[in-house]
């Protein structure tokens, strides 16, 4: 089928569920299969897993990440050119121009945090300007006012002089706790402590750095909820709408939160003392300024924004979004189960007992699986592609990816990972006891290349019509392809194998590269072959970790 993708041919490239809802039955019939075969496997003791919050932070949230800035370059490129379209736009109204989907916004969330900052600086500018405004004769408030300076000879301080207080009480208040934000304090022992501007600023910008925090849970307890132990088959997705909204919960919270500080708190643990006393001193004469609300005006404009430009760019968007996935795939279920059974059942062995599913840990879908995950903790460089390592497919499951892998560009490799072969038919084929039961597929995945509708991919795909494009041009003009899911004899510039070597699998033969290598993702079992050579375990490279099984036909090891 189709790469997983939110705007599938089906709907012309329009944002429809239906692709998506049909990958999650599909692997739901994996597992179904799994579990039916293993339930062992899928026991809680077996499922427990933990995600390293610190490495995800650091490698998916961090601007100066190579990784983030090598998956945030589109959505970062689409919101520059916001930013420069509307200048002096309000964040969330940037965000809202965005024509990106709730997971950009994600990608974008460091930048958006970040902003706060710049929300900073002006806002202590601004804070700035304003006691200059109040001091001056010339600004009716400061007519008002009339700020001379006390004692100590110096204007902006707590001993000013002004011709008003109580007749002027929210003028007054206003003036002198912006003067106290800015004013120097110090610890008991006379050493210079932040100001009380720059603490409340530091404070606020730990309550929204702790989204990443929020949305790291979330992501936990989602995790954990599709992770628990399988006792049976009854759900297709194992989320329902009613789970949502608690394990949304953190996000929820996190938000919340920032639109309720307790400023008064805060204020009282940090404004000088004299500005507090100010505060209790009015009231003794029965007039009561909200200082907190004073102080709320000046940092909500900060804190506001940020948190309403992740809220509506991507939590809400992305319960809602799960909302309509699990109504979706409810809705397909019966329907897109009985087509996959139909399928699967007419591409198996005549042979066979059943289909692929039903020998699932001796498929190569599982086998081919297990060898490629081996091969890459051997050696990492065996699932690269040539050359620039985003030159592959776009997507993490298009279809032809072992092709453009160097474990399927090496016949060296080839054979050994994928013994049953790079295509569908060879993920669709068993090897049991000996002896393999190649499925009976003609065909292979599309090849999703555009030419000339957007609703059908080409019939004779050539480089031309394969070139790899942006969604949003294709909509324009129909020609090319977003996901890049062909083989690799359709890219633009020359590939083959570079001599990769994978500790224990065949060794390149001497005299260099394979640059000669079958790409076509064509399926290899001739004679029962079990891929090859042994390994220098002594193990076949078909190896097996299936309960008691051996997809290879060798040696049982793993």
């Amino acid at each position: 089928g189709e790469t997983f993708t939110l705007t599938p041919i089906t709907a012309a490239r329009e944002t429809d569920l239906r692709n998506v809802a049909r990958h999650i039955l599909a692997e739901s019939a994996i597992q179904e299969a799994a579990y039916t075969l293993a339930p062992d496997s899928f026991a809680d003791s077996k499922l427990l897993h933990t995600i390293p919050t610190g490495f995800v932070l650091r490698a998916y949230f961090d601007q100066d990440s190579p990784l983030w800035q090598l998956m945030s370059e589109h959505a970062r490129a689409e919101y520059d050119a916001a930013v420069a379209e509307n200048p002096g736009a309000s964040l969330p109204a940037i965000v809202a121009s965005l024509d990106v989907a709730p997971a950009d916004h994600l990608v974008l969330s460091p930048v958006y945090l970040a902003s706060i900052d710049d929300a900073v600086v002006a806002a202590e500018q601004a804070i700035k300007d304003e006691i200059a405004a109040l001091q001056s004769p010339q600004t009716p408030g400061g007519a008002e006012l009339l700020v001379t300076a006390g004692d100590d000879g110096v204007l902006g301080t707590e001993d000013d002089h002004t011709a008003c207080a109580l007749t002027c009480p929210e003028l007054y208040a206003k003036y002198f706790v912006y003067v106290g934000l800015l004013a120097p304090r110090y610890n008991a022992q006379n050493e210079p402590l932040p100001s009380a501007f720059e603490k409340i600023s530091d404070e606020l910008r730990d309550e929204l750095g702790q989204f990443h925090a929020a949305y790291l849970e979330t992501i936990g307890n989602l995790s954990a909820t599709l992770n628990t132990g399988i006792t049976g088959m009854e759900s297709d997705f194992g989320l329902d709408k009613e789970q949502v909204q608690a394990l949304f919960e953190p996000m929820i919270t996190w938000a919340d939160d920032l639109a309720t500080i307790d400023y008064d708190t805060l204020l009282y643990a940090i404004l000088p003392d004299w500005i507090i006393a100010l505060d209790t001193a009015m009231q003794t004469v029965g007039i009561n300024v909200d200082i907190a609300a004073i102080v709320a005006a000046v940092f909500e404009p900060i804190i506001a924004p940020i948190k309403e430009a992740i809220y509506q760019g991507f939590i809400a968007q992305a319960e809602v979004f799960l909302e309509d996935l699990i109504a979706e795939v409810e809705a397909l279920k019966d329907e897109v189960k009985s087509e996959y059974e139909g399928r699967l059942s007419a591409a198996a062995h005549p042979e066979l007992d059943g289909h692929a599913l039903d020998h699932f840990y001796t498929s190569g879908l599982f086998a081919h699986s297990f060898n490629i995950a081996a091969a890459a903790i051997a050696n990492h460089e065996v699932v690269l592609p040539v050359g620039d390592p985003s030159a592959g497919p776009a997507s993490f499951d298009a279809s032809y990816s072992p092709s453009w892998m160097q474990a399927g560009l090496c016949p060296h490799l080839a054979g050994a990972i994928f013994p049953l072969g790079l295509d569908v038919a060879g993920a669709l084929s068993v090897r049991e006891g000996g002896q393999d039961y190649p499925a009976t597929l003609t065909e292979d995945s599309p090849v999703e290349c555009h030419d000339g509708s957007l609703s059908a991919f080409a019939d004779a795909p050539t480089a031309a019509s394969c070139v790899v494009t942006p969604l949003a041009a294709l909509l324009l003009d129909p020609v090319g392809s977003v996901s890049r899911a062909y083989p690799p004899s359709l890219a633009a510039g020359p590939l083959g194998c570079e001599g990769v070597v994978v500790p224990g699998l065949p060794e390149p033969e001497p005299g260099g590269t394979d640059s000669d290598s079958d790409s076509d993702g064509g399926t290899e079992t001739s004679g029962g072959s079990d891929g090859g050579s042994e390994t220098s375990a002594g193990t076949s490279a078909g190896t097996s970790a299936g309960p008691g099984t051996d997809a290879s036909g060798g040696t049982d090891s793993g």
